[in-house]
């Protein structure tokens, strides 16, 4: 992290930098949102969002997120980690 030397530098636009940013909403997944007793998948294409489907648990619509980045994203986009909660 603080090994700054040339070749341990990689170029990264504003917008990959800002979508690989750790998130920090409730749900704990980046493009999940909770609305009353369900989540809500969103993702960001060229500025507009795009909606992705309301779902029962975080975890699906993590899912849902990760599915849509890369198909949309391929590798410049963000995966969410996802953990199995019990």
């Amino acid at each position: 992290k603080l090994d700054c030397r040339v070749e341990n530098l990689q170029y990264r636009t504003r917008a990959l930098a800002s979508r690989l940013r750790k998130t920090h909403n409730e749900t704990g997944y980046t493009g999940v949102y909770k609305e009353h007793k369900k989540y809500r998948a969103v993702i960001s294409i060229n500025g507009k969002s795009k909606h992705l489907g309301m779902f029962l648990t975080a975890e699906e619509a993590a899912k849902a997120y990760n599915d849509a980045s890369l198909k949309f994203l391929g590798e410049e986009g963000k995966i969410n980690i996802l953990s199995k909660k019990k």
